[in-house]
């Protein structure tokens, strides 16, 4: 009989960035970059034609600004993530490694963006003023940034629940478990994402990853902005655009460079 092979504990995006696009197949990277760009239009006060995108992944965001015609750095930490993003890359977006909190930049850009609940991963007050202070001087006064997160009313009504995924990576059939603990007094969820993967019926690997992600209320999304140097212009459900209510998990903050 072949033993199971053991479970061990990875970095969160390490072992999961080589099937990350896998996981969010269906995600609809157009639109949101669609809704990122009518900010742009409808908030900045310069025109746009750079964007910086700040934990950028595997550079699905960064491609769709670059077919839309504007010219982008995107920025992740992991080169796992970075190495598949370059790979996909077209004409006008580039990737480069760095920390989203401590960014420097030679030049100023029209537009910033941090999709996919990056300003989420900030968990600590000191992690979440720092990636913004960061996005404030890699941007032109007048230049919009925009950001999804975990919106906390929908997140205490809703309450976050055991979920389950099946996909293909490659040859191999993965399953995904993704058990979460709310931590209130943190403002956190812990989710622990249990990864099981089999070729042909048999289980070659397994591995945890421990993901926390921190979620926000109205208030401290603009108190953050202001003491950064921004002022909040639009609080959505995202990508929408209507105000986020308390069954929206998913909401965006559109703040303005003073």
């Amino acid at each position: 009989m072949t033993e199971k092979p053991g479970r061990s504990v990875v970095p969160a995006f390490s072992k999961s960035a080589a099937f990350y696009d896998a996981i969010y197949a269906e995600k609809d990277y157009a639109a949101e970059c669609a809704f990122f760009r009518r900010m742009f239009e409808l908030h900045g006060r310069v025109k746009v034609r750079s964007v910086l995108d700040l934990g950028c992944g595997t550079g699905r965001h960064a491609v769709e600004f670059a077919k839309m015609g504007y010219n982008v750095l995107g920025v992740d930490l992991s080169e796992d993530m970075l190495a598949i993003a370059r790979k996909r890359a077209v004409k006008g977006a580039r990737f480069k490694r760095g920390d989203v909190r401590r960014f420097r930049s030679g030049r100023k850009f029209d537009a910033a963006v941090a999709a996919f609940a990056v300003m989420s991963y900030q968990n600590t007050n000191a992690d979440v003023a720092a990636a913004l202070e960061s996005a404030r001087r890699c941007l032109r006064k007048g230049g919009v940034f925009a950001f999804d997160f975990w919106f906390g009313p929908a997140v205490l009504a809703v309450r976050p629940g055991k979920r389950s995924k099946v996909f293909k990576a490659g040859k191999r059939t993965v399953i995904r478990e993704a058990l979460p603990r709310l931590d209130p007094l943190n403002q956190c969820v812990e989710v622990r994402y249990s990864f099981k993967m089999s070729l042909k019926n048999r289980i070659v690997e397994l591995f945890e990853e421990i993901h926390r992600v921190r979620f926000f209320f109205p208030q401290e999304i603009a108190y953050f902005l202001e003491r950064a140097g921004f002022d909040l212009v639009l609080l959505s459900a995202f990508p929408g655009g209507s105000p986020p209510a308390e069954t929206d998990w998913n909401a965006a903050a559109v703040a303005r460079a003073r």
